[in-house]
């Protein structure tokens, strides 16, 4: 549980102001497999950051790309 409301709070308070919401974001035009894609991407970038805390968001932003995928998949 502390994961997911950690996973919340990245996207409340970051996706969100920066992004906007769904129907308002670009995730609302993307598949599953872009998701895909930026998950791999962070996933990929991890332990190779050089400022500080960017490994931790890095992994946030997997998990929200993820659980967009996870509904994308569902769409079909």
């Amino acid at each position: 549980m502390v994961f997911a409301v950690d996973v919340f709070n990245h996207i409340e308070k970051y996706t969100i102001p920066q992004y906007g919401d769904k129907g308002d974001d670009q995730l609302t035009t993307w598949t599953a497999e872009d998701c895909k894609k930026q998950v791999e991407k962070y996933l990929n970038r991890h332990w190779k950051n050089s400022r500080p805390g960017q490994d931790e968001l890095d992994i946030l932003k997997a998990a929200h790309y993820l659980q967009v995928m996870m509904l994308k998949m569902g769409e079909k």
